[in-house]
């Protein structure tokens, strides 16, 4: 993909409000490389990565079969998978068949990546979100299931930067436009943690609109939920990292 390309990408996906048809833009886009499927998964901060499991922490959306997350569960997804592992660690691609990134892959993770490639789920490769930018933690999961050893070999040698570069733009869209969409706070439940970002405590924030301190418990309760935050606090502090509410 040409500069000129790279710019009708961006532009094409810029103003695009619906997450489903951006990521079919992006697909699409990725498919001439062999792309055949994708997950995406971001993450607040590094220290939420070393806490609890992989998968409740982070937001997720893929496209991989649906037997994968059939198998696996929507709770536990990712929780074994060793190349997020990597992703969540470093800033280089990994790539999904290189046995040198298995040499000190778990009992857990092994499994995990037996069934996955049992599944079609064995070329291809993960990126970190932080191979484009410091501090913004999570991973692109690329399959290239049609593809053999020797074509994928070629295609990365020759295009890998093309295919990154696709990624950047994906990557810095999903965290500026549609990480909300997946997590889906109400419009009162992100009201809240915008008020609770500006200091005040639900019974100050309850006085302000005029309702029962109970009324705002209730939405700051589904938020913490739908964040799988601890506390309101933590819950504020992820929809600010994740760009979901703005102070």
């Amino acid at each position: 993909m040409n500069a000129n390309c790279m710019q009708a990408l961006i532009e094409d996906v810029r103003c695009e409000p619906n997450l489903d048809v951006f990521w079919d833009k992006i697909s699409s886009a990725l498919a001439p490389y062999g792309v055949t499927s994708m997950f995406y998964g971001a993450i607040a901060s590094k220290t939420e990565a070393k806490q609890g499991t992989k998968t409740k922490n982070m937001v997720l959306k893929g496209d991989h079969p649906q037997e994968f997350a059939d198998y696996f569960g929507l709770d536990n997804l990712v929780d074994n998978c060793k190349t997020l592992e990597h992703a969540l660690k470093e800033t280089t691609p990994c790539i999904w068949h290189d046995e040198r990134y298995w040499a000190d892959a778990t009992p857990e993770q092994w499994k995990q990546a037996f069934i996955e490639r049992e599944m079609g789920l064995y070329f291809g490769f993960t990126l970190p979100t932080t191979y484009f930018q410091a501090g913004n933690y999570g991973a692109h999961g690329i399959s290239m299931a049609e593809l053999d050893p020797n074509e994928f070999k070629k295609i990365w040698s020759e295009k890998h930067s093309e295919i990154t570069g696709i990624l950047g733009v994906m990557d810095a869209d999903m965290r500026q436009n549609y990480l909300g969409q997946i997590v889906k706070l109400s419009p009162r439940e992100k009201e809240m943690l915008e008020w609770l970002s500006a200091g005040l405590n639900p019974q100050q924030i309850a006085d302000h609109l005029k309702i029962s301190t109970s009324t705002i418990d209730k939405y700051i309760v589904g938020a913490k939920k739908k964040l799988n935050a601890r506390t309101r606090d933590h819950a504020v502090t992820k929809a600010l990292l994740l760009n979901i509410i703005h102070s």
